[in-house]
């Protein structure tokens, strides 16, 4: 006699439910895309943009239509691309990994799960600052609230990448003997000697890469630093969280990189001075650090100042622009999304070619060449000329200095920016 067993009956039940379930948790994102509900467009734990679902944007109404006409070429090559070289099916996955439903907090738990492990792994090692996270090279402080990046390793090889840069900063010095050549080098903590790990790893740079510059640099390039003298240097003049300058860095290297221009231009306009800075306790900046280690340490205050800048005018590629957000920001409008990048909200992001026209006597022009690290400079220095461009030569596959020069006019020249940007790296190299 068969025995009808309710145990295996009931196992079985439950695990299809488990099986629909787990489908519809699946497919509940396509589902809402289709129904018009795909918002998540920028993941700002992450610092990127999320990939999305892009199925009315492959091609198939086009194919379809030029199929009708007969024309069967087109419909063929977009089948081809999408389903044999599964390019629909690739975006699909990353769409999907993206925009799954409690994406970022299951992340962010196991983030925490995994600070707790380094936690309990170095509660007894004498180390000054520990792993901020498993997979990343960032550190925490022990006796300060601060994310700092890995002391940098020293390698060979670099110094032919800054023979490179010097050679080329050589060539355009000839090149453009009416034009004054300017470079501020902003030292960062994993370029310093007295970064908290710096004897706890053997061969790192501690500032050898800069004296090799130092000593080698052409004649004709005037240089200007912003150094770390010590480990409250960091802690002063850099964000808690981040590898920008804040608030009080930015305003001394103003005064830094106007005494280096004023050794060319002795009739430069007086440094502007700002002695008030406005604490926006309302904003929650999560710094570069923070957002690559996933971890939720965040400014105690992000401090600005008011440029109250004399009348001017912003333009990009020939458009006027309004440049940061800091009018918006001291009314108290700003963005309250988890790991916004205040720092680009406030001061202005990174541009490709950007113009500033102020409204005064000085027939003189300026063109700086860097990254973000300038970002918050420039309006400042842009107050003492009448023209100042900003260049970033990460925008253009084939800037050439020279041909810069045959549409603007230029008096000095400034390179402004950590080692990669004034001599360590060939992505900043100026093309003559």
């Amino acid at each position: 006699m068969r025995v009808f067993n309710w145990h295996r009956m009931h196992s079985i039940k439950l695990n299809h439910l488990l099986a629909v379930l787990f489908l519809l948790f699946i497919f509940i994102v396509p589902l809402t895309y289709l129904v018009g509900e795909n918002s998540q467009t920028i993941n700002w734990v992450e610092g990127r943009r999320m990939v999305g679902f892009e199925l009315g944007q492959r091609g198939f109404v086009t194919a379809v239509r030029e199929l009708v006409k007969g024309d069967p070429a087109s419909f063929k090559s977009v089948i081809n691309e999408q389903f044999v070289n599964r390019a629909i099916f690739m975006n699909i996955e990353a769409a999907a990994s993206d925009q799954i439903p409690l994406r970022l907090p299951a992340i962010q738990t196991a983030k925490a799960v995994d600070r707790l492990s380094i936690q309990l792994a170095y509660l007894f090692a004498p180390d000054p600052a520990i792993p901020a996270d498993m997979n990343t090279e960032f550190f925490i402080v022990r006796d300060y609230p601060v994310i700092i990046p890995g002391p940098e390793r020293f390698k060979e090889s670099t110094l032919g990448v800054i023979d490179d840069r010097i050679n080329n900063y050589q060539i355009l010095i000839e090149a453009n003997p009416e034009i004054n050549f300017y470079a501020y080098h902003i030292e960062r903590i994993q370029n310093s000697k007295y970064h908290p790990l710096y004897t706890y790893f053997d061969n790192l740079d501690g500032g050898q890469f800069a004296q090799y510059f130092r000593d080698r640099k052409p004649e004709g390039l005037n240089l200007g630093e912003f150094t770390i003298t010590r480990f409250e240097d960091h802690l002063r003049f850099y964000y808690q969280t981040d590898h920008h300058l804040n608030a009080s860095g930015i305003l001394l290297a103003y005064h830094q990189i106007h005494a280096l221009l004023s050794v060319n231009f002795p009739e430069i306009s007086p440094a502007r001075d700002y002695n008030r800075f406005i604490g926006l306790s309302g904003v929650e900046f999560h710094g570069t650090a923070s957002r690559k280690a996933f971890h939720p340490l965040k400014e105690t205050i992000f401090e600005v100042f008011d440029y109250a800048l004399p009348p001017h005018h912003i333009y990009e590629y020939g458009q006027e622009i309004t440049y940061g957000n800091s009018a918006d920001y001291l009314a108290g409008i700003y963005p309250n999304e988890p790991y916004f990048n205040h720092y680009e909200g406030y001061f202005g992001g990174d541009k490709g070619l950007i113009e500033f026209v102020f409204e005064n006597q000085v027939e003189r022009n300026l063109l700086v060449i860097g990254n973000s690290y300038d970002n918050a400079l420039l309006p400042l220095l842009a107050t003492h000329y009448q023209h100042t461009y900003s260049v970033d030569v990460r925008y253009f596959t084939d800037f050439s200095l020279s041909a810069f020069l045959e549409t603007y006019r230029v008096d000095d020249i400034l390179i402004v920016g950590e080692d990669s940007v004034v001599f360590k790296s060939r992505r900043y190299q100026i093309n003559p």
